[in-house]
């Protein structure tokens, strides 16, 4: 698909759509996958599959399969298991096309195709005759056992690896590179080459961590009992918590093995909060429909007045301040390779033409011998080297004012790290500080 039909997708992908869920007190049950499906082992939010001219909406345990076509909303993510071989999490507002699938025993194959969005994915070790393959535009990916994320947008397919390897190809022409842990490379579809990988940033590094902490279903262990789930919050962008992790807004579902039981809140500004404790007994398979209620107007006013920031909140405060630090470092460090590398152009073309004069210089020395019978080329040759002389005198004024501004972004970038460091510290403390208090 080319980048010009990228503003139709994205419009599909906020696009409302009516929730198709059972609106009983349970789920079908659960299903174990054919060798042609790819189970969904969680959801967070809402995720659609396009069937018979319309979108479905997709809950935890159902079984996807060849040529479906997958929608991720706006804070929602998708978590599919193939077989003992890959996990793929869809995130949000991400459109993923299911190409071709099987597994059996070890082996896994899968083929599909991502159109816009991000697809984190962990695979095991592959064994013999195994084959997963992702594709986005004129990038492709074969994968080994790794850790990875691919990310489409208009005009870019981002392909990053925490562990592992990734084949990664571009074009028609086969352009390949074996990208190894730690490295990421952007290819720009707009004029699309396969450029040097470069280090990981932290940001995607944590992202791939975060989106691959899961572990596999046991799905082939015989006589294992598994239970599907789901939880839905009156209002429905109630925050769903487990401990201090949060695991969704609105809508929260997994698989899960039958005699497990979760402990779970959900909470929101201005209502009490409630527990909800999900019991996976067999053929269980439950629906929580959790209604909040609201304070009153008395109950509002004492908990405006007393209540104080929770540790959570301190914390994701904290950690996005943290993370635009990052940010605006990683910026900064662009910048500078930028300025390093117009400054080592410069000082090739001042070589080059310095080059250039040497060698008119002896030319014109030879001219100057034979000036009776050449006196002609001793003209032309004298305007010549007047012409690279200026252009020598400008690549240098260039190069000086290069490397000013080479000097006063590093010394800029310099302020900056130091106070930015200064800020991590204070932000370190503060943390520490508020984990002490409460």
């Amino acid at each position: 698909m080319q980048p010009k039909f990228l503003p139709l997708i994205i419009g599909i992908l906020w696009m409302p759509f009516m929730s198709c869920a059972p609106a009983g007190t349970n789920l079908p049950r659960f299903q174990a996958p054919g060798r042609n499906h790819i189970v969904v082992s969680s959801i967070r939010g809402e995720a659609f599959v396009f069937r018979e001219d319309k979108w479905v909406e997709i809950i935890p345990g159902d079984l996807l399969g060849p040529q479906d076509l997958l929608r991720v909303t706006a804070r929602s993510q998708l978590q599919l298991q193939l077989g003992k071989g890959a996990i793929l999490s869809l995130m949000e507002n991400t459109l993923f096309r299911l190409d071709e699938i099987e597994w059996s025993g070890e082996r896994s194959l899968l083929r599909g195709n991502l159109e816009v969005g991000t697809v984190v994915s962990k695979v095991n070790k592959l064994a013999r005759g195994s084959d997963i393959n992702l594709r986005s535009a004129t990038v492709s990916l074969g994968v080994r056992g790794t850790e990875f994320l691919l990310r489409r947008t208009q005009n870019e397919v981002l392909s990053a690896v925490a562990s592992g390897e990734v084949s990664v190809k571009v074009g028609e022409l086969g352009q390949e590179v074996l990208l190894g842990s730690g490295k990421e490379v952007a290819v720009n579809l707009t004029t699309p080459s396969l450029p040097t990988p470069v280090p990981l940033s932290d940001s995607l590094r944590e992202t791939i961590a975060r989106e691959t902490q899961f572990d596999f279903l046991p799905l082939d262990e015989e006589g294992l009992k598994l239970v599907r789930f789901l939880v839905r919050t009156i209002p429905t962008d109630a925050d769903i918590f487990m401990g201090d992790r949060a695991l969704g807004r609105g809508i929260w579902g997994g698989v899960i093995k039958a005699g497990n039981q979760l402990v779970l809140q959900v909470r929101k500004g201005g209502y009490r909060s409630r527990e909800v404790v999900v019991d996976a007994q067999e053929d269980s398979n439950p629906v929580y429909l959790v209604e909040l209620d609201p304070l009153s107007p008395q109950e509002l006013w004492e908990d405006s007045e007393s209540r104080a920031p929770t540790p959570e909140e301190i914390l994701r405060l904290q950690e996005a301040s943290l993370a635009a630090l990052r940010s605006k470092n990683q910026e900064l460090e662009a910048g500078l390779r930028q300025q390093t590398d117009r400054e080592k152009e410069l000082t090739r073309r001042l070589e080059s033409l310095a080059a250039e004069a040497a060698d008119l210089n002896s030319r014109l020395n030879k001219a100057l011998q034979e000036r009776g019978q050449l006196q002609t080329q001793v003209q032309t040759l004298t305007q010549e080297r007047d012409q690279r002389v200026r252009e020598l005198e400008n690549t240098r004024r260039d190069l000086a004012t290069s490397r000013t501004q080479l000097n006063n972004l590093i010394e800029a970038r310099e302020n900056e790290q130091r106070a930015t460091n200064e800020l991590i510290r204070n932000l370190r403390d503060q943390l520490e500080q508020s984990r002490r208090t409460n």
